[in-house]
């Protein structure tokens, strides 16, 4: 049987010797524990690469600033770029663009609280 380069035929023939597969016109013997080692060490690969994947973020907002500009790409493709300390600034960048500002609901707020601040800086008249 004459096959063109590079072409299998994928016929396994079973004698007594051991499956053969017959590539390109030749014949290769096939032994059944190099199969299962080479599906196993794929196998091994394939865990190995999912395991080692990182996980990507599905917060888009940064919590390290209260404004965040929401930019418009199309009519429901659009993303955020957290980084306005103000309303004004974003408002800044903003202009002129398909974007607006928004207030950052993950805001995670400043070191301290204020309400601490004003209570120990509150004077009291008597």
């Amino acid at each position: 049987m004459g096959f063109g380069n590079g072409q299998v035929s994928w016929l396994v023939l079973r004698n007594y010797r051991a499956p053969t597969l017959i590539i390109a016109g030749r014949t290769v013997y096939v032994r059944p524990r190099e199969i299962l080692m080479r599906v196993l060490a794929l196998a091994i690969l394939t865990v190995a690469t999912v395991l080692t994947a990182t996980p990507t973020l599905a917060q888009t907002y940064d919590p390290r600033y209260p404004v965040c500009l929401q930019i418009y790409q199309g009519f429901t493709d659009y993303y955020f770029e957290c980084g306005y300390t103000s309303l004004a600034q974003c408002n800044m960048s903003a202009s002129g663009r398909a974007a607006q500002c928004v207030i950052n609901p993950y805001y995670a707020g400043g070191k301290g609280s204020p309400g601490r601040r004003d209570r120990q800086r509150r004077r009291v008249y008597h």
